[in-house]
């Protein structure tokens, strides 16, 4: 047999399990001022997901979503 079949078929039984360990998305950016300073401690909210998170020191964000 074909060392790239042999291969298929040894990793073929975990490919739902690879997959799906991909199902969530990553949102994140940055909240700044209208002169361009970061904002500290902003709240961001997502309301279809009903989640949220607040910025850190640099007005960054990062939220896990599910599709």
């Amino acid at each position: 047999m074909n060392r790239a079949l042999r291969l298929l078929f040894i990793i073929a039984p975990f490919l739902p399990f690879i997959s799906y360990g991909q199902l969530s998305y990553r949102l994140s950016g940055r909240v700044i001022a209208d002169d361009f300073n970061p904002l500290y401690n902003a709240s961001v909210y997502v309301e279809q997901f009903s989640t949220g998170t607040f910025t850190d020191s640099g007005g960054y964000f990062q939220l896990q979503l599910k599709p």
